[in-house]
């Protein structure tokens, strides 16, 4: 083979991974788009594929199941919400545990107002994504995100010296647990998407009030037993 053969071919095979990433990226933000209107169980594959502009067995060769899309479409949503929050905090210069605490609501507020497709995925994730997920693409994913977040979970640690890395990864954990935590609760007055006839005040979460509070609560702890309250 020579020299230009063998560039050709590799050019070729560059220019196919990329036709590959456009296809792989316009199935998953049709996917996205109809997540927007309806709720996951409503969507099919057929409806992704029609979505897409691609023929059902197309789609399969990208995603084998529509678990795979959804596991993808979330864990790429939580890597640009934790490269944006690296972006802010960089940006806001923080240095103080307070100024670390409305950091932290910002971001709670943001997640919930700005990417309630992520809310949404998160909550579906544990019991339903992860039934027919495609390993290794989820690992490969999941690895992205780990390195994402420790990076700034470190830049937060390097500013807010009473902190560790650990540490702060704790208060997204716990971040993530009560948004998760209230969301599964969200739906009690309702049955099949449809409001219940009952009266169920009780029932009703205001998702972003309620998230904001509790983990303001929480952060409040954290303040006392670092001795900044």
């Amino acid at each position: 083979m020579t020299v230009g053969q063998f560039e050709g071919k590799e050019s070729m095979y560059a220019q196919n991974e990329k036709q590959k990433e456009l296809k792989t990226q316009q199935i998953a933000e049709s996917a996205l788009e109809l997540f927007q209107n309806h709720s996951y169980f409503e969507i099919t594959m057929a409806q992704i594929a029609r979505s897409a502009g691609v023929a059902k067995g197309t789609l399969f060769n990208y995603y084998p199941t529509k678990e795979s899309i959804f596991m993808d479409l979330l864990l790429h949503g939580y890597q640009e919400y934790f490269l944006a929050a690296h972006s802010q905090f960089d940006a806001q210069k923080i240095s103080s545990l307070a100024e670390l605490r409305q950091f932290l609501l910002d971001l709670t507020q943001d997640l919930i107002e700005n990417r309630p497709v992520v809310v949404r995925l998160n909550a579906l994730r544990g019991l339903v994504l992860e039934k027919n997920w495609i390993k290794d693409q989820t690992v490969r994913e999941r690895e992205k995100l780990y390195h994402i977040t420790q990076s700034l979970n470190q830049a937060i640690a390097e500013k807010i010296s009473t902190l560790t890395a650990q540490e702060v990864n704790q208060l997204f954990f716990a971040q993530s647990a009560i948004i998760s935590g209230l969301m599964n609760l969200s739906g009690l007055d309702q049955f099949n998407h449809q409001q219940l006839k009952m009266e169920m005040k009780d029932f009703h979460v205001d998702l972003n009030r309620q998230a904001q509070e509790i983990y303001a609560a929480y952060l409040d702890g954290l303040l006392l037993r670092k001795g900044s309250l």
